[in-house]
């Protein structure tokens, strides 16, 4: 006696960015969309000896977040405009979680008064935004952004911190192609942005496996010359699926003694029962 039965596939977690601690020693797979107003800005691998913070009081041999390579956002001579460094991903639809983490290191060198030199000439200080401003954000394929997840405030101070940890749940863009954007806008005077440690990890919870559907024992038969034996009852039992919709199917190893067609099963739910006809 044979049940017909169905196995479920596992699924398990995943890493969506490709090269985001940037241990490749290189930006690739990044997009790197440098658009200077004027003078030279950049977005760079920092391997921690010669590229650092650029401005009035810059940071040279600045060690990465994390491992041996970080990318940095900087100008050289003066340069303003717009940086973004962004992936594109898509985020399957049938998970249980998308949690985007990342490390970074903001300096903003528009200090007021004296202490900010020539950029104290430029604009109101600090962080102003939208012209001296650092965001991450999730956009769309086209760049149009969906979700702000992190932006610096005018209230923030300027001077250099440590690298810091952040993360975002983006569980709401399951099912959708993004971009994960990093921005830093430099409108008044030097900003810098290093960036580190870039991670979005999918998760499912896994199912327990799918296990074969059982059949209670059923005691020899004897039969008889051409004499009808039933009913024999038996009962069905899946952990997954329902009794009902469970097929059951007889054969015998022995067509000289039962023939397969002389087999009738009958019955339903959990409780089956078969005649045998000699």
């Amino acid at each position: 006696m044979v049940a017909t039965l169905s196995l479920g596939i596992l699924s398990q977690a995943d890493e969506l960015i490709v090269n985001g601690d940037f241990e490749t020693g290189a930006l690739t797979p990044w997009q790197v969309d440098d658009s200077a107003d004027f003078g030279v800005i950049e977005t760079v691998i920092n391997d921690g000896t010669g590229v650092g913070f650029s401005g009035p009081d810059g940071v040279s041999g600045l060690a990465p977040c994390g491992g041996g390579f970080s990318a940095i956002m900087r100008q050289l001579a003066g340069g303003q405009g717009t940086q973004q460094l962004y992936q594109q991903v898509t985020i399957p639809n049938a998970i249980d979680s998308a949690t985007l983490t990342w490390t970074d290191q903001i300096r903003n060198h528009n200090k007021p008064g004296a202490g900010g030199g020539l950029c104290a000439l430029f604009g109101p200080s600090g962080f102003v935004d939208p012209d001296q401003e650092i965001r991450v954000y999730v956009a769309n394929s086209s760049g149009t952004v969906l979700r702000t997840l992190f932006s610096t405030d005018p209230t923030d101070p300027v001077l250099l911190k440590g690298c810091e940890s952040r993360a975002a749940n983006l569980f709401d863009f399951r099912g959708q192609t993004v971009r994960i954007v990093f921005e830093q806008q430099n409108g008044i005077c030097f900003q810098n942005l290093q960036v580190d440690d870039v991670s979005l990890d999918i998760e499912l919870t896994l199912a327990p496996p799918n296990r074969n559907p059982t059949v209670s024992n059923v005691a020899d038969q004897t039969l008889f010359g051409s004499t009808v034996l039933g009913p024999i009852e038996f009962t069905i039992e899946d952990g997954q699926t329902a009794p009902s919709l469970l097929k059951v199917v007889a054969t015998s190893d022995n067509p000289s003694v039962v023939l397969n067609q002389n087999i009738l099963l009958g019955g339903g739910g959990a409780k089956r029962n078969l005649f045998i006809t000699g």
